[in-house]
């Protein structure tokens, strides 16, 4: 038997959801997050896998299962992204995802704790001073005044004359407005 393709799916049905038919006749729907979800976890479970593929596997698992959360929880995916930061701690790239999906599980506080490291350790990387800056403004009480001096340091990074980062300098003025702006 070979699926064929339905029609689109309707504006009101998920849109990582997709529906196929068998030749007889029965649907059925498949979640694409899901179906690479499950690849990944076979790869990064195979024993006969190269070491590099395992991990970039287990970091792409990591990553779709955030994806795959959407605006729900994003319980899954911590667990995940710290179960991989503990075997590999100088991953900088999966770091910066731990915080930022603390960010959209709306764990502020984690992930302002998250960020400041961070931020102390690389402050020329600009995608680690936006999402401090990012997690400082959705953050809704004061920030301690180290904080604060990071974040000047952060809107200064922003305000450079070399800065070619548009969003490091949206988020930057936004916590600058939510933050400092008294």
């Amino acid at each position: 038997m070979t699926p064929r393709r339905l029609p689109p799916p309707p504006p009101t049905a998920q849109p990582n959801v997709f529906p196929l038919e068998w030749d007889s006749g029965a649907p059925i729907t498949y979640d694409l997050f899901e179906l690479a979800k499950r690849e990944l976890a076979a790869i990064a479970a195979d024993e006969g896998a190269k070491p590099g593929d395992k991990k970039r596997a287990e970091r792409e698992l990591v990553k779709i299962t955030a994806y795959a959360a959407g605006s729900g929880p994003h319980t899954e995916a911590l667990k995940l992204v710290e179960e991989f930061i503990k075997k590999d701690p100088e991953d900088l790239e999966m770091r910066i995802f731990q915080a930022e999906v603390n960010i959209w599980d709306k764990n502020l506080e984690k992930a302002l704790e998250l960020f400041i490291p961070l931020v102390k350790q690389n402050p020329d990387n600009a995608a680690i001073a936006g999402g401090f800056a990012n997690a400082a403004a959705k953050l809704r009480t004061p920030l301690s005044e180290e904080d604060q001096v990071l974040l000047m340091k952060v809107a200064d990074r922003a305000a450079a004359p070399d800065n070619k980062d548009p969003l490091l300098v949206a988020r930057a003025a936004e916590a600058f407005a939510t933050q400092l702006n008294d």
